[in-house]
């Protein structure tokens, strides 16, 4: 069941950053470039394309399939684990994630004001996706 998961898990999160990496660094600058009215196309592309929902739905499903994992793979998130290195980084990762589930809901929200993109999301994945990879190898 564990290789299930964490396969789930790691497909999940591999559409979440990439999909959120792609968006800040080439689909809103070149929105921007083109001159167009980019709050109008952001919202388009959130909520007329549903990618608001992906996201969301990557998200979510990234980080409760990793929480499960790591109850499993941790005993019950057994204190001799998550104080090892392995459960440091990987507890990192983990709030990583979460913190970028939450500055996502908040750019959305200021997207939809017509706000500058904020690349605090995209930065926290990237520390996650790093944190999880040394966790796993550590």
């Amino acid at each position: 069941m564990i290789g299930w998961l964490i396969a789930l898990h790691v497909l999940a999160a591999a559409f979440w950053v990439g999909a959120t990496l792609t968006l800040i660094g080439f689909v809103a600058p070149a929105a921007v470039r083109s001159g167009i009215d980019v709050p109008a196309f952001m919202r388009t592309l959130m909520f007329g394309a549903r990618f608001q929902i992906a996201l969301a739905f990557a998200g979510a499903t990234t980080i409760l399939s990793g929480i499960v994992a790591l109850w499993i793979v941790s005993g019950g998130f057994n204190h001799g684990f998550m104080a090892s290195a392995n459960g440091i980084l990987i507890s990192c990762g983990a709030a990583a994630g979460i913190l970028a589930v939450i500055t996502g809901v908040v750019t959305g929200r200021l997207q939809q004001k017509g706000a500058p993109f904020a690349f605090a999301t995209g930065a926290l994945l990237v520390v996650a996706l790093i944190c999880m990879t040394l966790g796993a190898h550590a």
